[in-house]
């Protein structure tokens, strides 16, 4: 019988390489040029916190998180649309109930796409919080009648991706409420069905941030800013009604606010939504809590695996940068200032 598995790592001994590559993080000492990875002399101990078979569908994780209520639990997302809810290793929402959210008949699993990312609002365990009980998932689906509030540049359509608002019932909070379904947006994403990102996490400055990837044949996309392909957004996703007091303007689609301190808000052309640009598919993403700085794996295509550390307005290069060397495109006079990776390694 076929088994998923989640372990975590205890780390007990560091390479005099890995330390300092933490450090230069914690101390914001960045290289201009990226260093590669080396392999150093790490040991690790695994413990295995999760154990179910299939019959509970939990398969290809993409993501794993929970409310930062020091409860204890902690959240699932599998690929095909599943979100599996566990407390110390037991599941609380499992089978014949089933999971605490099932998408499944509606995600589409084709390759790059799926059940993508899931974040917890950081007002999820606070009643008196406008986002109590909320939760985002990012899934891709079949093209259908829905609103489009991202269109793409070009022809051929694949399909659509959309961030959905959801709250925990009241009356069992082991499930979520599938009538508080709001959907915050959905763009839509051409040519195939590679590099849609949707990673998702919230800042310490309580937006919530979404990746985006720039699919192949649509490469320089990322490098311009009229449109989401190859970016990382940045939005209130609350219903603007939930937040009369807010100084930032409402969304296009009326169902999210747009913080007035995004990068590129005072340029006509551009997306006010974008917060970084420049990415290939930057699969998996997280904000520190503490600086706000992003960090991004981004999947690389010929030579390059990186890491990158940046704020708002941050140009990571792609097509015309792979990490720290030339693109597969040469820009056009005059260069644009990119920001390397962190850390890189080849393919």
């Amino acid at each position: 019988m076929t088994r998923a598995h989640l372990f975590t790592i205890d780390f007990r001994v560091i390479s005099i390489t890995a330390a300092a590559l933490l450090l230069a993080v914690g101390c914001g000492l960045f290289a201009a040029q990226a260093q590669s990875i080396q392999l150093g002399n790490l040991e690790a101990t695994l413990s295995r916190p999760v154990f179910n078979n299939t019959n509970s569908g939990l398969r290809f994780p993409t993501a794993l998180n929970g409310p930062n209520d020091n409860s204890g639990d902690f959240f699932l997302t599998g690929l095909q649309g599943r979100i599996h809810k566990f407390d110390n290793g037991v599941e609380l929402s499992s089978t014949p109930n089933g999971p605490f959210l099932n998408l499944t008949s509606e995600v589409l699993v084709n390759g790059g796409t799926g059940m993508l990312g899931t974040a917890f609002h950081p007002g999820h365990s606070n009643p008196t919080d406008p986002g109590y009980r909320k939760l985002y998932t990012y899934h891709s689906t079949a093209l259908n009648n829905g609103p489009v509030t991202f269109a793409v540049p070009g022809e051929g359509i694949s399909h659509y991706n959309v961030l959905t608002e959801w709250q925990a019932s009241a009356a069992n909070p082991n499930f979520v409420d599938l009538s508080t379904r709001r959907e915050v947006y959905r763009e839509a994403h051409p040519l195939n069905n590679e590099h849609n990102g949707g990673a998702l996490d919230f800042g310490a400055d309580g937006y919530l941030y979404v990746t985006n990837g720039a699919p192949p044949g649509l490469f320089e996309s990322a490098q311009s800013l009229d449109n989401i392909l190859g970016k990382v957004l940045r939005i209130n996703p609350l219903a603007p009604a939930a937040t009369p007091g807010s100084l930032d303007p409402v969304s296009g689609n009326g169902q999210y606010r747009v913080p007035t301190s995004n990068p590129f808000v005072s340029e006509p052309s551009a997306i006010d939504e974008i917060y970084a640009f420049g990415l290939r598919n930057p699969y998996r993403m997280s904000v520190d809590p503490v600086t706000g700085l992003v960090f991004a794996g981004d999947v690389g295509q010929v030579s390059r695996e990186e890491v990158s550390v940046f704020s708002g307005g941050a140009n990571l290069g792609w097509p015309y940068r792979e990490g720290s060397v030339e693109g597969p495109i040469e820009p056009d006079p005059p260069i644009p200032t990119f920001t390397d990776p962190l850390a890189e390694y080849g393919r």
